[in-house]
C-alpha cells in the first residue's frame, strides 16, 4: 500500500460513491471545529491586549494543541436516537438510506461498565457503521477520541486506539445520554476526532532532578518571564 520512504499519511475512504462531494460532512483538520465557547473566551482579566495579565484558561497550552490534533468526521446523515428500558429506535438518513447504525447491547459493555462522559450516565450504545475507511502509514496507529470540548450532553464516542494499518475500523461505538428522550444529530455536527500517532517503543524512566535540570528550568523561566504573552503559544509550532 506506502512505500517505506512515502510522507506518512491517513486516507478517508468513502464507502459510497458522492460521499465525499458532500463538504459538510467531508472529513477535515480538527482546526476546523474549534468549540465557539473556546474562539469568544478571553485572553485574560487585562484589558490591555500588550499586556495580559491574569491568565485564564485561553493561555492554557493545552487546549489549542488538542483543537489542532488530527481530523474530525462530522456526521454523515441526519440521526435520530433513542432508548428505554429494551426498547430501542434509530434512523440514519431518510427512507432508503444505505447508512447503517445497530444495536450494541447492553450485555456488551454496560453491564459491565457504569460509563460516563463530562457527568452523564450512557442508557445505551449504538454501533455506528462509519461509511469511511481510515487507513495509515505501515507503524502509525490512530487515538479515536470524543470532542470532550464540545460539551454534548446527548452523546459521545467511546475513545480507544487501534493500528491504522492493520484495522481498516468501520465501527463506531457511540454512547447515549438521552435519559428516555430522542436525540437529534444533525449531518454535518462534529462526531469524532482521530489523531494519528506513530507506534514506538520509548524508555521509560524515574529520576531526582540534577543540576542539568535545574539549569535548564532556570533558563527556560527567565526566556519566558521576559515576554507578556505566552512563551509556549509563540513557539509551540517552532519543532
Amino acid at each position: 500500500m506506502f512505500k517505506s520512504k512515502e510522507k506518512p499519511v491517513i486516507e478517508f475512504i468513502s464507502r459510497f460513491k458522492y460521499l465525499k462531494d458532500i463538504e459538510e460532512v467531508r472529513p477535515v483538520p480538527a482546526q476546523k471545529f474549534i468549540p465557539e465557547w473556546w474562539r469568544s473566551a478571553p485572553y485574560s482579566t487585562n484589558e490591555s491586549k500588550n499586556s495580559p495579565e491574569g491568565g485564564l484558561v485561553k493561555q492554557c497550552p493545552m487546549f489549542p494543541d488538542l483543537f489542532s490534533s488530527g481530523y474530525i468526521l462530522p456526521m454523515w446523515a441526519d440521526t435520530t436516537l433513542y432508548f428505554k428500558n429494551n426498547e430501542w429506535r434509530v434512523k440514519c438518513g431518510s427512507t432508503n438510506s444505505p447508512f447503517i447504525i445497530n444495536i450494541f447491547s447492553n450485555d456488551q459493555f454496560l453491564k459491565h461498565s457504569n460509563y460516563k462522559f463530562n457527568g452523564f450516565n450512557a442508557n445505551a450504545v449504538f454501533q455506528f457503521e462509519n461509511p469511511w475507511q481510515i487507513k495509515t502509514t505501515k507503524g502509525y496507529s490512530i487515538f479515536q477520541f470524543p470532542l470532550f470540548y464540545h460539551f454534548n450532553n446527548d452523546f459521545s464516542v467511546l475513545p480507544g486506539t487501534y493500528d491504522g494499518n492493520i484495522v481498516e475500523t468501520n465501527k463506531l461505538e457511540v454512547a447515549y445520554f438521552g435519559n428516555e428522550k430522542e436525540i437529534f444529530i444533525k449531518r454535518g455536527t462534529p462526531l469524532v476526532q482521530y489523531i494519528p500517532y506513530k507506534k514506538e517503543k520509548i524508555d521509560y524512566i524515574i529520576r531526582d532532578s540534577n543540576k542539568d535540570d535545574d539549569e535548564h528550568f532556570l533558563k527556560d523561566r527567565i526566556n519566558r518571564v521576559g515576554m507578556f504573552k505566552s512563551f509556549y503559544a509563540q513557539n509551540r509550532n517552532r519543532g
